[in-house]
């Protein structure tokens, strides 16, 4: 750059230049990391898999991506660009975690229980129109993995109650 100087009746043109240095603002970052790792860590959200746990894979993915995160957040030539994908994908890992849970089959409610003999009346409800059942309901009712409810899912829940089962057949 140039610049024009003046003084009295003498004018002098000087060369100039100008360095500016931009740094990514992290804050967004640390604080995507910081709910990511509380994720991770939350003992309510057990990974494994058995019903009602999360995904592992999932649950590793998570913790593999808040890896990659520390590393950009950490990394004082990090570009914007790279912080901000790094939002992204621990964002896309959280959600992807958050929806793993695997469905405890058989108990309708989600009680966190063993089916019960509620389960097979509530399936049994549904199927003649008595009370229909919602979209997570219908989930774990669906027993036998057919994706609809009827007397063969009510059946196996009996079944599963009454102790002559220890497993739906969606669960194999």
């Amino acid at each position: 750059m140039f610049a024009v100087i003046t003084k009295g009746r003498e004018t002098q043109v000087k060369e100039f230049n100008i360095t500016v240095e931009s740094y990514a603002d992290n804050t967004e970052l640390e604080e995507a990391i910081a709910a990511a790792q509380a994720l991770a860590d939350d003992e309510t959200k057990v990974a494994g898999d058995k019903p009602g746990q999360y995904d592992s894979a999932k649950h590793q993915a998570l913790i593999d991506e808040i890896a990659a995160a520390q590393i950009i957040c950490n990394n004082p030539d990090a570009t914007q660009a790279e912080v901000n994908n790094a939002i992204d994908a621990l964002e896309q890992k959280m959600t992807a975690y958050e929806g793993s849970k695997k469905p405890n089959y058989g108990d309708v409610f989600g009680t966190g229980s063993d089916p019960e003999d509620k389960d097979t009346m509530a399936v049994l409800h549904d199927i003649v129109g008595l009370k229909k059942l919602k979209n997570d309901e219908i989930i774990r009712a669906d027993v036998n993995g057919d994706e609809e409810i009827n007397v063969q899912d009510g059946v196996l829940i009996a079944r599963f109650v009454s102790g002559k089962i220890d497993k739906f057949p969606v669960e194999n």
